[in-house]
């Protein structure tokens, strides 16, 4: 499992590909490797960023910016 993120990940890097995006599509495709549906995967992420401290970051800046 470790050796197709690696291999997408320098596939994606030697097509140029910004190291943030490459890293989301070897994730992605790990996931989809793994049997993984896509709906599983965007619940997973709303789960994850459904945390207290890290909503609070977005809202400091934006209370800070009026």
């Amino acid at each position: 499992m470790v050796v197709v993120f690696l291999v997408t990940l320098f596939v994606l890097f030697g097509l140029g590909m910004p190291v943030a995006f490459a890293i989301g599509l070897a994730s992605l495709a790990i996931l989809l490797v793994n049997g993984l549906p896509l709906v599983s995967v965007a619940q997973r992420m709303i789960i994850g960023l459904d945390n207290f401290p890290i909503l609070a970051v977005p809202f400091f800046l934006l209370a800070g910016a009026s």
